[in-house]
């Protein structure tokens, strides 16, 4: 397969991901968390707690999601490299971006809830692309 067959896989799946991350977010969010298991966090900090709320709901199923779409592309292109990834993360990246800024203000609180699972996400991105750099060596 080309490399611009190969970008434009990546593109297009990176695309369908976005779209399929919104019923993801949705679901996530309807999950009931106890308020007992939030307690002791919120005590130290409330932007923690709601943090680890956000880590635990929407880091992890989106995470999960992304490994599972790039291990999959695996089958459809011989060499994946870092633009592959890039192009599959950068519209998820871009649509909870443009998200944010329709908020009616950028607060700590928006912060908080957004950080964490992208950093999880770039987590997955930066072991995606070591392992695909040690692949090709």
């Amino acid at each position: 397969m080309g490399k611009l067959a190969n970008r434009l896989l990546g593109l297009l799946l990176g695309a369908g991901f976005a779209l399929c991350s919104i019923y993801l977010i949705g679901v996530a969010t309807a999950v009931a968390i106890p308020a007992e298991l939030a307690e002791p966090v919120s005590e130290i900090s409330g932007l923690l707690a709601l943090a680890l709320i956000d880590l635990a709901t929407l880091g992890l199923p989106l995470s999960a999601a992304f490994l599972l779409l790039a291990y999959g592309s695996k089958f459809l292109t011989r060499e994946p490299d870092a633009v592959f990834y890039t192009l599959l993360l950068a519209p998820l990246i871009l649509l909870r971006l443009y998200f944010s800024l329709l908020a009616p203000g950028l607060s700590i609180h928006l912060l908080a809830a957004t950080l964490p699972h992208l950093l999880l996400l770039l987590a997955c991105y930066f072991y995606l692309v070591r392992s695909a750099q040690r692949a090709q060596a």
